[in-house]
């Protein structure tokens, strides 16, 4: 019995320490992603993946425990399945689950999020803007712009 604890014990912490290199991993990639957008890197963002952690582990805990309440139900021997009684069965599926969901954010498109917020922000002014706004903001920049040029 102490055994099979301990076997589970360290597939757990596998398992665990997996989804935890995942999470990092993309926390790491994203910051970078926005760093070159040329983005603000706030606390948001790590504030967004601290949730994460705690969401992923606690789906990872009862998982934990479906496996614990599996093996002392016994209930891979009744279903002849004698192999799996110190496997983590639920809680390694859970693990795999979340580090595909994980990996599948690291290679995100980061040009789609920037093409979106373009667009968003292009339709945005076209619906503020009529004709008349927009010739006039586009005859100051044009003014502006020769200004720069003749100071420089």
């Amino acid at each position: 019995m102490i055994t099979v604890i301990i076997i589970m014990s360290r597939l757990l912490a596998l398992d665990s320490m997996m989804i935890l290199f995942a999470m990092c991993w993309d926390l790491a990639v994203g910051l970078r992603k926005a760093k070159q957008r040329g983005e603000a890197r706030t606390s948001y963002g790590v504030a967004r993946t601290a949730t994460k952690l705690l969401t992923y582990f606690g789906a990872f805990g009862v998982g934990s425990c479906i496996d614990v309440l599996l093996h002392v139900g016994k209930l891979w021997e009744l279903c002849g399945i004698e192999v799996l009684h110190s496997v983590p069965v639920v809680a390694t599926i859970i693990a795999i689950f979340l580090c595909v969901i994980e990996l599948m954010s690291i290679f995100e498109s980061a040009d789609s999020k920037t093409k979106k917020r373009l667009a968003k922000a292009t339709n945005a002014a076209v619906h503020i803007a009529n004709k008349e706004e927009f010739v006039e903001l586009l005859a100051r920049a044009i003014a502006a712009a020769r200004e720069n040029t003749k100071e420089q």
